[in-house]
């Protein structure tokens, strides 16, 4: 389920909304201007459609009837519409709908947009609830499900442990506090041992929303918390901005130990992660090797092709050398055009023998854009034995690169 339907009879609106979502989400939008529409657009694509938004006044459905025609065939809805009141909230809400939208202003476009990005990620996020309740657990599956999350339950928080072993990518906890044999208080602290609040967001819930209980939420580790009986809007709401608040941190984490060019490692993480094999390589007594690869006459392609085929090539490299790898070693990009290996358990003859490799692999592949390809050859130095330190076997690995690059370029020299 892929696609998102909008049936809407003004065509400029679904034609914007059309517009904004395929451009920015690269989802396929199918449009229809009337009720009679979405139904031939549902029986055509049966199954894909993964949301719907509806106007809720139609040609041939002037009072909402699309949405229940909709919502008969289990296609999660959003309504929009330029009138709304708590008469007709009270009347949509009921019926199943994720949210509904005020058609009143240009805004609301961005509202949309935003909203069907939130709903279409969450599909790939795993959330739990907990709740001694089985009544409880069934509304609160309901209510995730209906945001388009994959949800897990659990009856306690010794369940809920479980559970969380299980999966250990849950990014969300909702969780009760009166529970028999762990309560919601026991279940953060025994979480918070290993998830940081910026890895995993808890919401704790409760009918005895005291300033108390809600206080004591917070101090053992929850994100935030809401009081029970909650507005569906106000739980729809709460739920996405932790779940968005999880996703900031990651894109922070990301952009201060990841390269946003090639995907790699960047130096703050290679040195990081690397430590910590350089100490294991060094108690083990185990071999352990470093390369510092370099692309030669880097600055030629930029000046020749200009900067977004360089770009390209730096990109491709790193993709091709992240490749190259195990799971137990490192490719990172130290800065730019300057790429470093981290290998382990190899012997000069192996290593010499795997760096040709790494070397013929890139002066005989061809790198760049669609329009403009470029051939590239990369000049190495690498430190086989392991040192006093990773920074010594940087420095070592750094003058057999100098070396090489004296020697012609292209190719691999060891130490």
């Amino acid at each position: 389920m892929t696609k998102l339907l909008v049936v809407e009879d003004s065509e400029f609106f679904s034609s914007v909304i059309k517009q904004f979502v395929q451009r920015d989400l690269g989802i396929e939008v199918v449009t229809a201007a009337n009720m009679a529409l979405a139904e031939t657009a549902i029986a055509e694509n049966d199954g894909e459609f993964f949301l719907a938004l509806l106007d809720l006044n139609l040609p041939d459905a002037p009072s909402g009837e699309v949405v229940d025609a909709v919502l008969a065939h289990r296609i999660p809805s959003v309504v929009f519409t330029a009138t709304f009141n708590d008469e007709v909230r009270e009347e949509i809400l009921p019926k199943g709908v994720v949210d509904y939208i005020l058609k009143d202003n240009t805004s609301s476009i961005e509202y949309v947009v935003a909203l069907v990005r939130r709903l279409f990620r969450n599909r790939d996020i795993k959330v739990l609830a907990v709740d001694d309740s089985a009544v409880e657990r069934k509304m609160l599956t309901y209510l995730l499900e209906q945001s388009q999350f994959q949800v897990f339950t659990a009856e306690n928080g010794k369940q809920g442990l479980q559970v969380l072993k299980e999966h250990p990518d849950i990014k969300l906890i909702v969780t009760d506090y009166y529970m028999p044999e762990m309560d919601g208080f026991d279940l953060i602290r025994n979480v918070r041992k290993t998830y940081s609040r910026a890895g995993l967001s808890i919401i704790g819930i409760s009918a005895k929303g005291t300033q108390a209980i809600s206080a004591k939420f917070i101090k053992f580790g929850a994100n935030d918390f809401i009081n029970k009986p909650f507005l569906k809007e106000e739980f729809f709401w709460r739920v996405n901005q932790n779940v968005e608040m999880i996703e900031q941190f990651e894109r922070l984490e990301r952009a201060a130990n990841w390269d946003y060019l090639t995907g790699l490692p960047n130096r703050r993480q290679f040195f990081a992660k690397g430590a910590r094999l350089f100490e294991a390589a060094s108690k083990e007594e185990s071999k352990l090797s470093v390369a510092i690869l370099d692309v030669d006459r880097f600055k030629l392609i930029n000046d020749t092709y200009g900067h977004d085929v360089g770009d390209a090539v730096l990109k491709q490299i790193g993709e091709f050398l992240g490749a190259q790898v195990s799971d137990n070693d490192i490719a990172a990009r130290l800065g730019g055009e300057e790429f470093c290996l981290l290998v382990s358990d190899m012997s000069e003859t192996q290593l010499k023998l795997y760096m040709e490799r790494v070397r013929t692999g890139i002066e005989t592949a061809t790198f760049g854009t669609d329009e403009q390809k470029v051939s590239v050859t990369i000049s190495i130095g690498v430190c086989v034995e392991i040192s006093e330190t990773l920074g010594e076997m940087m420095a070592i690995a750094d003058t057999m690169l100098y070396q090489a690059k004296e020697q012609g370029r292209n190719r691999v020299l060891l130490q």
